[in-house]
């Protein structure tokens, strides 16, 4: 496609990205089109899958661009339920999600896991250190998945008393 300045898997990944680095607003126009993009990704069998940056993009439009609240929160948990299904998680996408879904830590917390010394040491201070489910990040390359993922205290306490 010369001259349209790329696929349209990576216009739609363009519009995700805009969405994702545009400053804060209560304009949902940005926001609208971002979902519309994300959708089209997800419905485009033929074209490129989602990886997990559109996901961690896309959550980062949600952030930005959603108050918080139940429309936030909604927005978040369907993109975050998507990503896991597809085996697509990473520590950063986890850390956003906590953000809005404190009970992302509990999941966690569940997860048995083998613990080092140095898993110990991490988890005395205000940051805890637990493993991502395999079944949430299979289909990432195996040079890029990182299982562990540390999260501040302050993301579960913070949420937890609003």
């Amino acid at each position: 496609m010369s001259g349209t300045g790329g696929s349209p898997c990576s216009i739609l990944l363009q519009l995700i990205l805009a969405a994702a680095r545009s400053k804060p607003s209560t304009d949902m126009r940005g926001f609208k089109i971002a979902v519309a993009a994300f959708k089209a990704l997800h419905q485009n069998n033929d074209q490129q899958n989602p990886n997990s940056t559109t996901y961690e993009y896309f959550l980062r439009a949600c952030a930005r661009l959603i108050p918080d609240g139940e429309s936030q929160a909604m927005w978040t948990q369907r993109a975050f339920t998507e990503c896991r299904q597809r085996g697509m998680v990473t520590p950063r996408i986890v850390r956003r999600v906590c953000d809005v879904l404190p009970e992302v830590v509990d999941e966690l917390e569940k997860n048995p896991r083998f613990q080092t010394m140095g898993d110990r040491e991490m988890s005395d201070g205000s940051r805890s250190s637990y493993d991502i489910p395999a079944s949430w990040c299979h289909a990432l390359p195996r040079k890029d998945r990182s299982r562990k993922v540390e999260i501040g205290e302050h993301r579960r306490t913070d949420r937890n008393r609003a």
